[in-house]
């Protein structure tokens, strides 16, 4: 604790002391940090943490916590609230049943929240989302949903061949070449 916050050349001051993190006066003197350990919780299969991430080493700030309690405080989490109760996606994954790569891929694909916490693993949404992203066609808006059923073409294809610079005309309107499926 005392070496990230206080050495540069600690490995991993740049996520600590780089950063302002501190460890308070108080806990300079042994005894008045060991005096505050035994009061609030330590136990030789915890470690500490701060409870607020961004804020210093203090009795205020600070408690004993398993590896997973500190791995649900990282600044790195993304936390998602559903009917009130937040968690990070990760533990959501494991609440819902689903693997944390599905967690991963639904919200990299814009699902809803609701859409998250209510389809099954290996469901498919039923609907577009309201996020959904819509391309001018033929002077409408379209998302790759309807575009795909209009045109018979999966959606993935013609969202790859966007990415790769194709107009959404030619993308939702080019054949499949003999080795790829509708």
């Amino acid at each position: 604790m005392r070496r990230r916050c206080n050495s540069p050349k600690s490995d991993y001051y740049y996520n600590y002391g780089g950063r302002g993190i501190k460890v308070c006066d108080e806990w300079d003197d042994y005894l008045n940090f060991r005096k505050w350990a035994l009061r609030n919780g330590y136990s030789e299969e915890l470690s500490i943490d701060r409870i607020n991430v961004d804020g210093n080493y203090e009795p205020s700030n600070c408690r004993w916590a398993t590896r997973e309690e500190q791995a649900n405080n990282a600044r790195s989490n993304v936390n998602l609230t559903y009917k009130g109760v937040t968690k990070t996606a990760t533990g959501w994954a494991r609440t819902l049943g689903i693997t944390k790569s599905t967690m991963f891929h639904r919200l990299d694909r814009s699902w809803t929240i609701e859409e998250i916490m209510t389809i099954p693993m290996g469901g498919r949404r039923t609907k577009e989302s309201p996020k959904a992203k819509v391309y001018l066609y033929n002077g409408k808006f379209k998302t790759l949903k309807q575009l795909s059923k209009i045109k018979g073409i999966h959606p993935d294809t013609i969202r790859h061949r966007i990415k790769i610079g194709m107009k959404i005309e030619e993308a939702a309107t080019k054949p499949l070449s003999k080795n790829q499926f509708a």
